[in-house]
């Protein structure tokens, strides 16, 4: 029934032949004729429903009037995209969901805490189609264009920079010093890379190679280890200073790999599993030697 109202809806507000009735070439006449031959025009259009409802039940989905592809193949495509889309949408969403809401609870009673709550609650409450509009116009489209002729926008900037801020500050927690203090520097880093990257084309041409690969994993063992088990806890430190090492030293091999070996979600999913492995080894070894002890012990 709903494909039924929308096949009358498409016949009200979509005409098949505007490009063709606006196009200047001297078989304008005979190219409507045959646009007309191939989507049955000249039949009502609940008749050209049911023709079409027929061979979508046998399998033929029909033709792109446009490009004249198979609609079976461009279905295919799309649904393709569409599941490796949603698949990494789900895996973002987890981890960053997980991360935050761990964050949230070892700050918990904070403002930190009250501000995470808040915008969760709020974002949780926006339809999700308009946000999907708002995310594919202002991170998509929007962005592509910007890549394309990359400016630095300062105010965007230091507003990006002053939310990278309050968020480090919050997360860290501490004293109001030492929340000033993050703040701060949090602050600078974000301007300072931010500037970097815009000023110095590093947009328009990314690249990072084993350097900016060192220096990220490096940064993020320290921020994992200061959120998650603080900065004296050296056990921890260690074993993912010692994580971000391994990490660093394998992407050589790996693109050695990633050149000969052509990817696929098989390949992705088995290096995932591996690179989970490897870190609970190190945590492992890096863990406390007294485990066995206490474990055993009446």
């Amino acid at each position: 029934m709903l494909s039924f109202v929308m096949y009358g809806l498409l016949e009200i507000a979509l005409d098949p032949l505007a490009d063709l009735r606006e196009n200047p070439a001297p078989n304008r006449e005979e190219l409507i004729a045959n646009r007309v031959r191939l989507l049955h025009l000249d039949l009502p259009w609940f008749q050209r429903y049911f023709m079409w409802l027929g061979s979508f039940i046998q399998g033929d989905f029909g033709i792109a009037w446009k490009t004249m592809q198979p609609v079976g193949s461009l279905a295919a495509n799309a649904i393709a995209t569409s599941v490796q889309l949603i698949f990494a949408a789900s895996i973002i969403s987890v981890i960053t969901g997980v991360t935050i809401g761990l964050i949230s609870a070892l700050r918990q009673y904070t403002s930190f805490d009250y501000v995470i709550t808040f915008v969760s609650f709020l974002l949780y409450s926006l339809p999700v189609f308009w946000v999907a509009v708002l995310l594919k116009q202002f991170f998509a489209i929007g962005v592509n264009d910007y890549i394309a002729n990359p400016t630095i926008n300062w105010p965007a900037v230091i507003i990006v920079s002053v939310l990278s801020g309050l968020f480090w500050a919050g997360a860290l927690g501490g004293r109001r010093r030492k929340k000033l203090i993050t703040f701060a520097g949090a602050f600078m880093v974000t301007l300072g890379v931010l500037a970097a990257l815009l000023l110095s084309g590093w947009v328009g041409n990314p690249s990072i190679g084993i350097i900016g690969i060192a220096l990220v994993s490096l940064a993020m063992a320290v921020v994992v280890t200061a959120l998650f088990a603080g900065m004296n806890n050296k056990r921890a430190l260690y074993s993912a200073l010692t994580a971000a090492v391994v990490g660093t030293v394998a992407w050589w091999p790996l693109q050695f790999l990633f050149f000969y070996q052509e990817m696929n979600w098989l390949w992705m999913i088995g290096l995932l599993a591996l690179a989970m492995v490897v870190c609970a080894g190190i945590g492992w070894l890096f863990g406390d030697r007294t485990r066995t002890s206490r474990s055993a012990a009446p």
